[in-house]
């Protein structure tokens, strides 16, 4: 996650930007403490419960625990807000934030359907002044993908003939672990999909840049392992580019390790992206099929 980004890679701020978190769970415990080092100052914290909010400010130095979201919407101190709630609050929160004049960043999935995506898109247009975006770029700014995206930007590798992403590290939690609010795709936005296909989807974009341009999208999801749930437990997705270029992307989630499939793995390897490319006709015998190469990418 943050800890291997190259802060390098990301835009200077001119100043330093302060930040106010609504929701004090697991991920604001895991990213606030990681902020100081691309200007991002964290002020004010909020979460419905209050406990959590006081826990967590008396980790980060500058911040303070506010009694509610209506409160830090009000401080004059804040510029921007971290929404890190459930995500069937995201839209309401988001245009609230709007209105208070407080740019957003929101945790994935930003919103529940297109419906919602459509009303956060108007009320972003809304507030011209003012910048919405999700976080969604997990693996984008490592120094991996930088070099991968700069090998393809360069022509390096050839003519870029298709993309497969694979993970090869644990998957997230299975189902049954999760917390509540988690096992409803009514409050979640879904399952393994929703929460790491922005990843995949963004890390295409960052490192193949225009290539990337869906024309025709064939996918399924799957619920062999529901456990509970109404949630998609994988997905397998075939992207066809206006380039020509394929990109093929799978992901299962596991029910619980001592279950593991044959087609899961416990490895504790970082996920990687491997990207296949065609040598260039001039390097190989034209008498031949042309050979196939190919690029393994860690993303973490």
């Amino acid at each position: 996650m943050l800890e291997n980004a190259n802060t390098n890679y990301l835009p200077k701020l001119d100043r330093p930007l302060s930040l106010g978190v609504v929701g004090c769970g697991k991920i604001s415990q895991i990213i606030l403490p990681m902020l100081a080092p691309f200007g991002v100052r964290v002020v004010g914290l909020a979460d419905a419960n209050a406990a959590a909010a006081v826990e967590l400010a008396a980790k980060i130095e500058g911040a303070t625990a506010l009694p509610d979201t209506r409160s830090l919407l009000l401080s004059s101190l804040i510029d921007a807000v971290l929404i890190a709630t459930p995500p069937d609050t995201h839209l309401s929160l988001t245009k609230l934030c709007l209105e208070h004049g407080k740019a957003v960043i929101c945790e994935k999935p930003f919103v529940l359907c297109q419906d919602e995506a459509r009303m956060a898109v108007a009320a972003a247009e809304a507030h011209p002044g003012l910048r919405v975006a999700c976080c969604s770029s997990r693996f984008r700014f490592t120094p991996h993908a930088h070099a991968a995206a700069r090998l393809l930007a360069e022509g390096a590798l050839g003519r870029l003939h298709s993309v497969r992403i694979f993970v090869s590290g644990p998957p997230p939690p299975p189902n049954d672990h999760l917390p509540p609010w988690k096992r409803s795709a009514a409050t979640a936005g879904g399952g393994i999909f929703a929460d790491w296909g922005g990843y995949e989807l963004e890390w295409l974009r960052g490192v193949l840049g225009p290539a990337f341009d869906p024309a025709v999208v064939n996918a399924q999801l799957n619920h062999w392992r529901r456990e509970g749930t109404d949630l998609e437990s994988g997905y397998d997705a075939q992207i066809r580019c206006r380039s020509g270029l394929h990109d093929y992307r799978s992901l299962r989630r596991k029910s619980s390790p001592e279950r593991a499939g044959p087609r899961e793995s416990n490895s504790t390897k970082p996920e990687l992206a491997e990207i296949y490319y065609l040598v260039p006709r001039a390097m190989v015998d034209p008498a031949k099929i042309p050979v196939r190469r190919s690029l393994v990418c860690p993303s973490a």
